[in-house]
């Protein structure tokens, strides 16, 4: 409806600004018409008494012409007619001298006279029979005029407001019925169209351009559908084969533990069946033996029982048991328990950090799991003198992320750091790089997991021969991170 509006007043400004130009003009035309008419019967008036008028002149007199001249003027006359005697200085002051030389020379002379109701004065040029020169001056004043004019001006004005309003009415009838109606329609279907109705159709039965944007909408939707239902298609189908990879994802998974554990479980076992073997034979004796026997059998158990322990950890969920720890302390006590293990490497381990503010809602026991075997792997990894460092500090604020407040745990090495090919299956379940019999390979597993209940994150940052950087990411409590 803006648009009509907009439209119509325009189509009004228009249609009002040529009928008042045309009524002006009209009004100029008729007064012009009105002075000519006027004009017209002042020449035939004079023409007719200055005819009399010389020969009453020439038959009787002078006086008798100017009593001619009186008698001519009566109150009902519109026209006044009166004696202008040329040689006179009054007869020569009313005329200008270019007028005047046209009077003498025979010729009407009209001018208006300018007063509180103007009037149109014509001079008539007497024949008379001495040479005397004369003329008649015939006036009447243009009250007639001004009458005419205001009836003209009101016939005028009353005429263009109907036709303005007439244009109006039929500009805004139109344009809502041709322009309104069919741009509602296009709207509302583009807001269809938002809303996701592509089935709708919008009809206008127009053959104008609005009808041809209403099809090419018509159209459009149809493409739009079109297209819709393939993606629909291609989305069940990504769907369908997603669900497929995943299912093979978890039989390949479940074929990795099952060849890990058979590979993991299979030596010990080994072991310890072979040393079953030689105590029921009899091979071995003395007691010696068999106590060597007995505690090779124990150790061989106590690791199956370790790798069957990290395996139900990996493979069963646990919900961590939170509770308010010092991350630079639990640091420290990882660090100690593998102090004895690093030294005979010749390997020290250092904590860098402070210990006020540095406090995260966590399970104690996961969190100090994480650092030991992240410790271990890096004590295992560094051949050299070389320190291993776990620093505890504020990690920094993630821009996309600004009310979210980390502490980051760093365990650095200067080892013989890790691959780009190896990083990319350092998480996955019985990955390693180890000897056999060294490591299970679900360490690193298990640790990623307990990282992720807690709502954090493990990263990785190293280089072959250039040492490695382990970094845990955990959510700080609340008011314990320090400004």
């Amino acid at each position: 409806m803006k648009l009509t509006r907009k439209l119509t007043l325009l189509i009004a400004l228009a249609v009002w600004s040529v009928i008042s130009l045309v009524a002006i003009f009209r009004i100029v035309e008729e007064r012009e018409l009105f002075r000519d008419d006027v004009k017209r019967d002042h020449e035939v008036l004079g023409y007719a008494l200055s005819a009399a008028v010389s020969e009453a002149w020439r038959e009787s007199g002078q006086a008798i012409a100017k009593d001619v001249v009186s008698h001519s003027n009566t109150p009902a006359s519109a026209v006044q007619v009166k004696w202008v005697d040329l040689n006179s200085p009054e007869g020569t002051s009313v005329l200008a001298t270019a007028d005047l030389q046209r009077l003498r020379a025979g010729n009407l002379v009209h001018t208006i006279r300018e007063a509180a109701v103007p009037a149109l004065v014509t001079f008539v040029s007497l024949r008379t029979p001495n040479d005397t020169q004369a003329a008649l001056e015939l006036s009447e004043t243009l009250a007639g005029e001004a009458r005419y004019r205001e009836r003209t001006v009101s016939h005028t004005i009353v005429v263009t407001l109907a036709v303005g309003f007439v244009c109006t009415a039929l500009a805004f009838a139109l344009g809502t019925w041709m322009v309104g109606r069919p741009i509602r329609a296009l709207r509302d279907k583009a807001r269809r169209v938002g809303t996701g109705d592509l089935d709708t159709p919008v009809l206008i039965s127009q053959r104008d351009e609005l009808g041809e944007l209403a099809s090419d909408m018509n159209l459009m939707s149809e493409e739009l559908a079109r297209a819709r239902r393939t993606s629909e298609q291609a989305i069940q189908d990504k769907l369908s084969a997603l669900e497929q990879l995943r299912h093979a994802e978890r039989l390949a998974t479940v074929g990795r533990l099952a060849a890990g554990v058979a590979h993991e479980l299979g030596t010990p076992l080994h072991v310890v069946l072979g040393h079953t073997k030689m105590l029921e034979s009899g091979e071995v004796s003395t007691p010696v033996d068999i106590i060597d026997s007995l505690q090779t059998i124990r150790r061989q158990s106590e690791r199956m029982t370790t790798i069957i322990r990290q395996l139900l950890d990996f493979s069963r969920s646990r919900k961590p048991n939170k509770t308010r720890v010092d991350l630079v302390r639990i640091a420290r006590e990882a660090a100690n328990m593998l102090s004895a293990m690093a030294s005979k490497h010749g390997i020290r381990l250092e904590v860098l950090g402070n210990s006020e503010g540095l406090f995260a809602s966590v399970d104690e026991s996961q969190v100090l799991q994480v650092l030991t075997n992240l410790l271990k792997n890096s004590v295992d990894a560094t051949t050299s003198q070389a320190p291993v460092t776990v620093r505890v500090s504020a990690a920094e604020r993630d821009a996309s992320k600004p009310d979210e407040k980390m502490l980051r745990i760093d365990v650095i090495d200067h080892g013989s750091g890790i691959s780009a090919e190896v990083r990319e299956h350092l998480f996955e379940p019985f990955f390693t790089t180890k000897d056999v019999g060294a490591g299970s390979g679900l360490g690193l597993a298990v640790s990623h997991g307990i990282i992720q209940e807690h709502g954090g994150e493990i990263r990785v940052e190293s280089a072959p021969d250039g040492g490695s950087v382990f970094t845990v990411l955990l959510p700080a409590e609340g008011a314990c991170l320090p400004a």
